[in-house]
């Protein structure tokens, strides 16, 4: 009996130390788990991947703000640099004249003949001068004169011609601007006045008689008169 109970009393305290055992290593283990999960090399690791990311979502806001915010400018710069290109290339090309295209230069004085075939009343002539910033001519001169009877063509028939800026009226005959005719250039075959006075001009082998009286509404073409552009050195 003796023997027995002693067999048995050493089989339960093998096991009873095993169980400690057991108990006692998990214990370990938890403890020393919980000390690697709480040390103070876990948190700063944690902090520093934190910090990171931190860094990286903050750059990757500032180059899209940066981004969608330049690039509406950098759009007006290329289309600013494209018409200031355009520009320079249209002025490397113009030339600074002191008439306009289709207008001939006199003594300081630009000069527009129409030659189409769309004739006009005197005073619808009168309105095609004024819409280019003219009116029509007013010859103060011989060389004036000449110069016009050079240069007005003739056309269809000699009752035909170019109105220029000289009415009657009621007897008085003027210039456009106002002023008083002082000298003329009329043909001895036209110079009688009708009832209402406008003076065209007309090809003539001699220049200083080649005016004549015709009714306001004759359609004719006409010459415009303009102030040439001055270019100072």
């Amino acid at each position: 009996m003796y023997g027995h109970h002693s067999e048995k009393g050493g089989r339960d305290y093998i096991h009873k130390c095993e169980e400690f055992n057991i108990k006692s290593t998990h214990s370990c283990t938890s403890r020393i788990c919980d000390t690697r999960e709480n040390s103070p090399g876990s948190v700063s690791l944690t902090l520093v991947c934190l910090v990171l990311l931190c860094v990286i979502l903050l750059s990757a806001v500032i180059a899209l703000f940066v981004y969608y915010n330049t690039r509406p400018m950098k759009t007006e710069n290329n289309k600013l640099s494209a018409e200031r290109k355009a520009l320079n290339q249209t002025l490397a090309v113009r030339e600074c004249k002191p008439c306009k295209n289709n207008w001939t230069l006199f003594n300081s004085k630009c000069y527009f003949l129409y030659k189409g075939n769309w004739w006009k009343s005197w005073n619808d002539s009168r309105k095609k001068c004024i819409h280019q910033g003219a009116d029509l001519v007013i010859i103060e001169s011989t060389e004036e004169q000449e110069f016009i009877n050079k240069h007005a063509l003739y056309y269809y028939d000699k009752w035909h011609g170019y109105w220029i800026g000289l009415t009657d009226v009621e007897g008085t005959r003027h210039w456009v601007n106002g002023t008083p005719l002082r000298e003329g250039h009329w043909h001895p075959e036209f110079v009688k006045k009708p009832e209402d006075g406008c003076v065209l001009t007309f090809s003539s082998n001699n220049s200083l008689e080649s005016w004549r009286f015709a009714k306001c509404d004759m359609v004719n073409r006409w010459i415009c008169e303009a102030n040439a552009l001055i270019i100072l050195d």
